[in-house]
């Protein structure tokens, strides 16, 4: 529809001038439209990656055991093991509180993190923090 309205803007437009200009001002005015219709309609680039983002979640309360939770870091040592370059990992630690750490290479999380007397579970505060929905 606006390409339509463009060739018959361009069909009036002054009499000056040469064809060459009138085509010219067509096109650039399709363009402009081409242009106007994406950007209102959202249109974006996407980029694929084969890129991975773990997000490991470890329960700090009294109720785990020390044998579960050496168990649990066991898992996310084997998981991050298995990483390829780029790919990304990081650790929410709850219990009465929640607190996350980015699993930089190299480097091992220590077993009880930096929380302050862990106490029950509180999920609700978990997802607070993190920003997770209920679904």
């Amino acid at each position: 529809v606006l390409t339509v309205l463009s060739i018959r803007a361009a069909r009036r437009a002054p009499a000056g001038l040469s064809p060459a200009r009138r085509r010219a001002f067509l096109a650039l005015r399709t363009c402009a439209a081409v242009l106007l219709v994406c950007g209102l309609a959202g249109l974006g680039i996407s980029l694929l990656t084969d890129r991975l983002s773990i997000l490991f979640v470890l329960d700090q309360s009294r109720s785990v055991t020390p044998e579960e939770r050496a168990g649990a870091m066991a898992v996310i040592a084997a998981a991050r093991h298995g990483l390829s370059r780029g790919d990304t990992a990081s650790l929410v630690r709850f219990g009465a509180d929640a607190e996350m750490e980015q699993l930089t290479d190299g480097t091992a999380p220590d077993p009880e993190g930096g929380m302050d007397g862990p106490m029950a579970a509180n999920l609700h505060l978990l997802a607070h923090e993190s920003g997770l929905r209920r679904v």
